[in-house]
């Protein structure tokens, strides 16, 4: 009887835990929605990089925000992949 409950408690808090990591993931989402992407933006307002200067380029661009010194966030068209690019 104890192993039953016991098992109960463990799944219930399993699917707790999972919720709230959605919640928290649909908030970035939420948040990235909002911002202009690049591909929106005038490019005089753009950085002076290839990256956004470049119509092509500037259509996977995610952000005008540096994710490392240099490199900005490129998302695949599926949506399922995300590099950092030059």
């Amino acid at each position: 009887m104890k192993k039953v409950i016991i098992r109960g408690l463990s799944i219930s808090m399993i699917l707790l835990a999972g919720c709230g990591v959605e919640n928290v993931n649909l908030e970035k989402l939420q948040v990235e929605k909002e911002q202009k992407r690049p591909k929106e933006m005038d490019p005089k307002d753009l950085p002076q990089v290839t990256a956004f200067q470049d119509e092509k380029t500037r259509e996977f661009m995610v952000s005008t925000k540096e994710e490392e010194p240099g490199y900005y966030l490129l998302e695949g068209k599926s949506k399922k992949f995300r590099m950092l690019f030059p």
